[in-house]
């Protein structure tokens, strides 16, 4: 019988919770290792790694749940850069951090250097493959890629500068439910922000896109996702889309040299946007059943551009003092509805639409005289027979 508390005791011994360790690591010594590899090889999931201030050049496989933080909290001053695994031709690394588990925080780093490994990929300074509900935040990234997301679900991307890439800035590929919040993306060669393959269902909020090759690209049926709040700015393209059912909600494009928001796809939904000096501000380009609302696109050269696009609605928008037409309709562009927009100033047309026939337009009775020439010599001699009837 005595022996039935000791079991007992045992038990609740073994089924108590593991508190985790903290481990960590500095490259001057001092600390328990001096490499960040040697503290991931050693710890066991849940385990926290807290790196103090120094120069780390390593390649990071993180393959278990862990926290990795710099204990300044200061990317400037916890540096990481990509070991360098080839210099026979090209510069080959891996990525800085390559993660495949989930679960993973990554905070207060900066990770620079990550080139092509030896099949000529490029390397990120973080590359989640496969990983889930990993919180990465407040990093400085400058590499070939600075984040890359594979496979990867349900993540969020926090307060990272993303600066200077010599390919894309923050790629995902195949990747959905994931939050992008806050980040700076400036200065990345080809895409700011890239969703690709299936990205579906993300939200993109608060994120500061600038003079990138493109700001935020969706491509390859990426569908339902959200965009909302997000600056654009100094871009070869704002924001473009060529998938469906993507929401767009007081975001702003500014001083984009082409498009501030190019749309392409169906039933995609633009809210509360503002498109200034762009080369055009808002374009519907081979668009089906979008809904255009309270946008104001202004100070362009053309304020609201409509090709070969469909089904449309626009309503309550503002395409005002661009220089030359504050919305366009090309002739290919049919049984879109134009209701209730305030369209003046504009340098040579308000509203220009090639199929009058096609389109509707709703109390939009101020900007009637600048449809069609037509209209203004029908009135001018409506007025002159009231005149002339009259002695």
């Amino acid at each position: 019988m005595k022996l039935i508390p000791i079991i007992f005791s045992l038990l609740a011994i073994a089924t108590m919770p593991v508190m985790a360790a903290t481990i960590t690591v500095d490259d001057s010594g001092g600390a328990n290792y001096t490499s960040i590899q040697e503290a991931v090889n050693n710890a066991v999931a849940g385990d926290k790694i807290l790196v103090y201030p120094g120069n780390y050049t390593e390649s990071v496989d993180v393959d278990k749940k862990l926290t990795i933080v710099s204990l300044s909290g200061n990317p400037a001053d916890t540096i990481v850069h990509a070991k360098v695994t080839s210099d026979s031709y090209y510069i080959e690394t891996d990525d800085v951090f390559d993660v495949t588990a989930d679960g993973v925080i990554i905070s207060g780093f900066s990770l620079i250097g990550a080139t092509i490994n030896e099949y000529g990929d490029d390397q990120a300074g973080i590359h989640l493959t496969g990983s889930q509900s990993c919180i990465i935040s407040n990093n400085y990234l400058s590499n070939n890629l600075g984040l890359f997301l594979t496979q990867s679900d349900n993540n969020m991307l926090i307060n990272n500068t993303v600066f200077q890439n010599n390919v894309k800035g923050i790629w995902l590929s195949g990747s959905s439910n994931n939050e992008l919040n806050g980040n700076n993306v400036t200065l990345n060669d080809q895409e700011g922000i890239l969703l690709y393959s299936r990205s579906n269902d993300n939200t993109l909020k608060n994120n500061t896109i600038t003079s990138n090759g493109f700001g935020i690209f969706l491509i390859a049926d990426c569908n339902n996702n959200v965009l909302e709040n997000n600056y654009a700015s100094n871009n070869y393209l704002g924001f473009v889309t060529d998938t469906n059912n993507v929401i767009f909600s007081n975001n702003t494009a500014i001083s984009n040299s082409r498009v501030g928001f190019e749309i392409t796809g169906n039933n995609n939904v633009l809210t509360d946007n503002t498109a200034s000096s762009n080369l055009i501000g808002i374009s519907l380009n081979h668009a089906g059943s979008c809904a255009l609302s309270n946008n104001l696109a202004s100070n362009n050269v053309d304020g609201i551009y409509i090709y070969k696009s469909s089904g449309n609605e626009l309503k309550s928008n503002n395409a005002s003092n661009n220089s030359r037409y504050g919305v366009y309709l090309n002739s290919s562009s049919k049984n879109n509805t134009l209701i209730s927009n305030i369209v003046f100033s504009n340098g040579e047309e308000d509203i220009l639409i090639e199929d009058m026939e096609n389109n509707t337009i709703r109390d939009e009775a101020e900007n009637m005289a600048f449809l069609n020439p037509l209209f203004v010599l029908i009135f001018l001699l409506i007025i002159f027979l009231v005149v002339s009837s009259n002695y």
